[in-house]
Order: C-alpha cells, then structure tokens, then sequence
C-alpha cells in the first residue's frame, strides 16, 4: 500500500466519523427540541394548575358571600 492509498483511507475514515458526529448532533438537537417542547408543556399545565388553585377559593368565598 502506497502512502497515497494509505491516506485516501485515513482521509475516508475521518469522512465517515465526521458523518457519524453530524448525524449524532442531529438527533440530539432533535431530542433537545421535543425536551424543550416537553418542558414548555408541563410548565403551562402547572400555571394553569396554580391559577385554578387561587380561583377555586375565591370562587367558593364568593358564593358564601352571595
């Protein structure tokens, strides 16, 4: 195998492995959107949890005082 064959196929392997990282860094961008997506969620079901919390009370304060 000649230097210049031996190259090429260093030069390949790296081609494939920086293929294989890109890839990777794909799919965990991916992964960190729907997590994102998730997190929002979750953070919107909690807020409308706490604000029917505080309007449960006055709710049931009012209807005493009617």
């Amino acid at each position: 195998m000649t230097n210049s064959d031996q190259f090429d196929t260093r030069f390949n392997l790296l081609l494939t492995a920086l293929e294989q990282i890109s890839q990777q860094i794909e799919q965990l961008r991916q992964r960190t959107d729907s997590n994102a997506r998730a997190i929002e969620a979750l953070t919107d079901t909690v807020n409308e949890f706490k604000r029917v919390r505080v309007a449960w009370p006055k709710a049931i304060a009012l209807n005493c005082i009617l």
